[in-house]
């Protein structure tokens, strides 16, 4: 039998200091689902449930980077830009995704832009749409989202785009000038 005090706690009461069990897959893609029909349904263009998809990703990516800057670090965070990135594709992937990003590239012909490389985004393993629906909706768009939310929450200002090629997805990260400066002035001191 249970204590009335068992019985009244809620998830708030938990220490935000002990990482919990993780998220079912289950029940990951069926909020995932939800958050899909919810979009589809007020958008009129792929590229608008796309946005819509990185918006919901963009609340989750900096609250789960401030999790994870309080659970692992001490609340200690990142300055330099590379050192935030294999954060990023290392600590916060596994914490959200259970497993590292595939992945992370930087660009030959832009400082500025990276990419983080995915083979096969959870996002995408148990969406399918209708054949009437236009199937070139890449549901990673919310992974995107995270991406940006979780280096913009960490002063690292960006913007991010999710696309795929031959069952791989991308999320080119391309930062704002000032993120390369700062990083500059820092490696100068």
């Amino acid at each position: 039998s249970l204590s009335m005090s068992q019985l009244s706690r809620s998830p708030l009461d938990r220490s935000l200091l002990r990482p919990k069990t993780d998220l079912p897959l289950a029940t990951f893609s069926l909020l995932l689902s939800e958050m899909i029909k919810y979009s589809n349904g007020r958008s009129r263009t792929v590229q608008e449930l796309q946005s819509k998809l990185a918006d919901f990703g963009r609340h989750i990516g900096s609250r789960s980077l401030d999790l994870l800057f309080f659970r692992e670090r001490n609340g200690r965070r990142e300055l330099r830009l590379k050192n935030a990135l294999f954060l990023v594709k290392s600590s916060l992937w596994r914490m959200l995704f259970g497993k590292d990003c595939d992945d992370l590239e930087q660009s030959t012909d832009d400082e500025r832009t990276f990419y983080f490389v995915e083979r096969e985004p959870v996002t995408n393993r148990f969406v399918s749409f209708s054949q009437k629906a236009d199937t070139n909706v890449n549901c990673a768009a919310f992974i995107g989202g995270v991406l940006e939310g979780a280096l913009c929450s960490a002063g690292f200002q960006c913007q991010v785009a999710t696309f795929f090629s031959n069952d791989v997805t991308y999320y080119e990260v391309k930062f704002e000038p000032s993120v390369l400066t700062r990083d500059r002035s820092l490696d100068s001191r």
